[in-house]
Formats: structure tokens, sequence, C-alpha cells
């Protein structure tokens, strides 16, 4: 029997488009208990769904705590769960080998894919492909983030309890263009981190303008923060959820 996970994830608001998010929770799942026939499905709109098979027995997929900013310094979105397939792409059941994804997409419209290799120095390439026909590959490896350096108000480099500097990291995110239907999920050169996947449909992202706050020339752009499960913008300082009420 297929399980059913609906993870809270946040929709933005506007007139001309429709943007939904596929994340993973914030709860850790671990290997051994991660269910062999599972649908983790968007909060927003069901049909829009991630289908993972692996074996119960051996099996490597997992969800696990991991935070990572994907976009750009100025625009940018934190997640800190993410979804680990353990290893390559494989169609083979038994001996903990079986390792399947398959992605659902309800409408044509942007699928937006936030991935990184699950190794640092190596890269993993992530394909999609229907009906056999492969329609993007994406090779994906940590150099090709944006790294700035971390700093104090006194503009000096901070560093972690064990003396390194601290960094700041966005990675890419990769963007093709779909249709209605279903897609297979392939990782075929080994392990890959899948964060989240955003389906934008008719028209481009609009942010909620939070009551208040007006748009002035010079202004730091807003920047969306998930956090355990919860949309968050943070504009010139101010917190605010996704309904554009001021959090403190």
């Amino acid at each position: 029997m297929k399980k059913f996970f609906f993870f809270a994830v946040a929709a933005f608001t506007a007139v001309t488009m429709n943007a939904q998010v596929l994340s993973f929770g914030d709860a850790v799942i671990a290997k051994a208990n991660f269910p062999q026939d599972t649908i983790i499905a968007c909060a927003d709109n069901a049909e829009f769904a991630l289908h993972i098979e692996c074996d119960i027995d051996g099996g490597k997929v997992e969800i696990d705590a991991n935070n990572a900013n994907f976009g750009t310094p100025e625009d940018f979105v934190k997640y800190s769960y993410r979804l680990k397939t353990g290893g390559k792409y494989d169609t083979t059941v038994g001996k903990g080998k079986l390792n399947k994804m398959t992605l659902a997409i309800p409408e044509k419209g942007t699928l937006k894919i936030c991935a990184r290799t699950g190794s640092a120095t190596t890269e993993r390439a992530i394909v999609l492909a229907a009906d056999g026909q492969e329609i993007f590959r994406q090779a994906l490896l940590d150099e090709q983030a944006t790294k700035l350096k971390d700093l104090d108000e006194d503009g000096v480099q901070k560093t972690n309890d064990k003396g390194e500097l601290k960094w700041l990291v966005y990675f890419p995110v990769y963007s093709v263009n779909v249709e209605a239907g279903d897609y297979d999920l392939m990782y075929p050169d080994g392990a890959v981190n899948f964060y989240a996947f955003e389906l934008v449909t008719e028209g481009g992202s609009v942010e909620p303008q939070p009551e208040g706050v007006e748009e002035v020339a010079g202004a730091v752009k807003a920047q969306k923060v998930v956090e355990n499960g919860q949309l968050f913008i943070i504009k010139n300082g101010v917190r605010f959820n996704a309904v554009g009420a001021v959090v403190k």
C-alpha cells in the first residue's frame, strides 16, 4: 500500500500564476523506517507529487536534517531537510537495489529543482525523462555554488568552533519546461540529495507584499526562508510569514 505524506509548504499568492513547492517536511526518516512504496505530495496540490520505490530491506533512501540555500545571495530560499537517494537510480527489485523515483506533474509549467550531488567532490547527474525520452540532464557539483565570506558587523570573516572560516553558500536552482504527465527522475551516476521541487504555471512567482512594506528604490530584496516546513519572508530586516504578518 502506498503511504502518502503531505508536508506543510506555502504557495505564493498571485494574479497570473500558481507556484507550488514540494519539500521534505521537518522530520527525519531513517533508512530502516523509510516506506517501500511512498508518495510525497505537495500540500497545496496533491497531484504534484514524488513517487518513491525502494527496497525496505537494505534500502538506501532517507530524509535527514541539512541546511542549504538555493538561489542567489539576493534572492534565495533556505531548506532545512533533504531527501537522500543514498545510491544511483536502479529499477532492480531485491537485494537493496531498488531505488526509483517518478515525479507527477499535474499541468504545464516550469519545474524548478533544488538538488546537490551526494558527494561534495564528485559530479553527479540528474535526468528527467518522459516515455523513455530524456528531456533534461544536469550535472551537479558543489563548485557550481556561489560562495561569499560570512562577515561580522566589523567586516571580519567569522569562524566556527574549530577556528575554520565561515562562508555563505548559495546553490543554483535548475529549471526545465514540462507538460502534464509522469516523469522518471533519475540519478544514474550515484547518490543525489533533493531539497525541493517547485512547479510554476501560467506566469512567474509573485511574492505576497506584507502590509505596511513599500517598494523603495534601493531597498533590500525580500528573501524567502523555509524553516520547519513554514515559509518566512525577510525584507529590510523585518520577518513576515506567508500571509504578510510580522513575526517576532
